[in-house]
């Protein structure tokens, strides 16, 4: 059975490509947003990511993430082949305009429809604190595949989540062992692994929101692990 934790990563690590046409400190901090992008395209290959024609982010694999900051405003990102370009070819595929607000935290993946063709979404991720010792804990279900029951420790947490859907619950901190599940079944698809729900009291931090990605097939169900910073606020 496929292992549940393929890749973690924490959103702030931000691209230099992007960085390098704005000043540095809190103002910059202001104006832009933390954009994600997961590839989460089984058959695509190596991507390179670009924002109208500058590469922002190059050689993402299937199954990874870059985290960029962006001018607030509208964001236009498009995934083409490996050392390709958009002088050169056409993308694979274009990410839908989005409007990203100044300060705020989204992740943008392409992925499978639940019918197998490649497409995009869109998620706002929830850095709100949860509550003293508490973390989050989401699930987003992007794979051509039916709907899926996530379970801690052999408990089902969150319920029939179907692609392009999400769920999301509060959670103490601490380690777990979750896995996913065919919704209504107890068919493993993926996992389990320890997944761990960060909560470290602070000016600047509050733990994590670890969110869990279902990618892939139904035959072939893939997962990759981001954590997104939970502010004080």
């Amino acid at each position: 059975m496929r292992t549940l934790v393929t890749h973690i990563v924490t959103v702030g690590a931000v691209a230099a490509a992007a960085l390098a046409v704005l000043p540095a400190g809190p103002a910059v901090a202001d104006r832009t947003a933390t954009v994600t992008v997961l590839h989460a395209l089984p058959a695509s290959g190596v991507v390179d990511v670009y924002s109208g024609r500058s590469l922002v982010i190059d050689d993402l694999a299937p199954g990874r993430t870059g985290t960029i900051a962006l001018p607030g405003g509208t964001a236009r990102l498009s995934l083409y082949a490996d050392d390709t370009s958009p002088t050169t070819a056409a993308p694979l595929l274009a990410l839908p305009s989005t409007r990203v607000a100044a300060g705020s935290n989204v992740t943008v993946a392409a992925h499978l429809s639940e019918r197998g063709i490649p497409t995009a979404s869109v998620f706002v991720n929830d850095t709100r604190t949860v509550g003293m010792g508490m973390g989050r804990l989401t699930v987003r279900h992007l794979a051509a595949a039916p709907p899926i029951d996530l379970r801690a420790d052999g408990r089902v947490l969150m319920a029939d989540v179907a692609n392009p859907r999400q769920s999301s619950t509060g959670m103490r901190a601490g380690t777990y062992r979750v896995d996913l599940v065919r919704a209504g079944t107890r068919t493993l698809l993926a996992g389990p692994d320890a997944i761990t729900i960060r909560n470290r009291p602070g000016r600047d931090d509050m733990g994590t929101n670890t969110i869990v990605y279902a990618w892939g097939t139904a035959q072939d169900l893939r997962v990759a692990v981001q954590e997104v910073r939970i502010d004080l606020q």
